[in-house]
């Protein structure tokens, strides 16, 4: 994980650095990544127009994409 780029203090004010132990660190988003033309046919090869197999497609994108941006 990146280093916290702020901190919020025990009265909700933001801090640049942590003063107290109880301070909540405030990290950056990292940018979306999206599947590339490569994993798109990957994932796509097998797919064909019945229900189970767009459904299955749609749940193997959802796991690449979160392994992605994790």
């Amino acid at each position: 994980m990146t280093e916290p780029y702020a901190w919020v203090d025990g009265d909700s004010r933001l801090q640049s650095k942590q003063t107290d132990i109880g301070d909540i660190p405030l990290y950056k988003k990292l940018p979306w990544q999206g599947l590339s033309e490569k994993e798109i046919d990957e994932l796509t090869k097998n797919v064909i127009a019945f229900k189970s197999d767009i459904v299955d497609f749609i749940g193997r994108a959802e796991a690449k994409l979160k392994e992605k941006n994790t």
